[in-house]
């Protein structure tokens, strides 16, 4: 996705932005400017309802925590900053959910890293590791129709269940197979696909896996825990075209 750079502001005009890298928590008050509708710096207010993963917020980029919060937002509030009562930045809103009273910002410590990469890279890139996946929640065991699958399912706890594997993938490499179940990334515990490429950074792409495989021993249904080291690869989200 192109990101054009636009006229040169006169930053000596305006005074500097208090910034925060503190982690709002549930019941902060926050408020935020935007130009809803085209009403320039239209203040909204509200309180946090939490910190959310793309997963929860149902956003598509993976390295991203989500400010969640009661403000009501519409076309034109994205973009502008949220901040406390003191005056401090400590996110950028988005768009808001598709039900009334719910929506979302980008924590200040993400924004803050896009910025990074832009100014070096001229671009933002992110992980594939070249699955899909699902939580394993009880939601899903409840679905599993086989009484000594679901036990085993149930005995594995928290992970991401591997759903489908693409050809000539990182996972792939891997040896990863549909019907894995990641429990651990760099010896960190697992809970979303999220936490799976939080981890993957530029400089560090690799992430040792442990993922628990069921398989038939015996003729009885077995859980069998391996190792595996995942080499992400990158692609471009954002880059910043330069203007004549």
């Amino acid at each position: 996705m192109p990101l054009q750079t636009t006229d040169q502001i006169d930053l000596s005009k305006y005074p500097p932005a208090i910034i925060s890298n503190d982690i709002p928590r549930l019941g902060d008050p926050v408020a935020a400017l935007g130009n809803p509708l085209g009403l320039k710096n239209s203040l909204t207010v509200g309180v946090v309802g939490g910190s959310r993963s793309n997963e929860e917020a149902k956003r598509p980029d993976s390295r991203v925590r989500y400010v969640q919060m009661d403000l009501h937002t519409n076309p034109g509030s994205s973009g502008g900053p949220l901040f406390t009562p003191k005056g401090a930045v400590i996110g950028m809103v988005t768009q808001r959910a598709e039900v009334e009273g719910i929506s979302f910002a980008i924590q200040l410590r993400s924004v803050k890293r896009m910025i990074t990469e832009l100014e070096e890279k001229r671009r933002v890139s992110r992980p594939w590791l070249g699955f899909t996946g699902i939580t394993l929640g009880p939601e899903l065991v409840f679905q599993v129709t086989c009484p000594r699958r679901k036990h085993l399912l149930r005995s594995v706890g928290n992970g991401v269940l591997v759903t489908k594997v693409h050809l000539q993938s990182p996972s792939s490499e891997a040896d990863l197979q549909p019907g894995d179940i990641i429990t651990h990334v760099n010896g960190a515990p697992v809970a979303s696909l999220g936490d799976i490429l939080m981890q993957s950074t530029p400089e560090n792409p690799a992430l040792e896996l442990t993922a628990v495989r069921i398989i038939s021993e015996n003729g009885e249904l077995e859980t069998k825990e391996f190792n595996s080291l995942l080499h992400t690869a990158e692609f471009d989200i954002m880059l910043l075209a330069a203007t004549s």
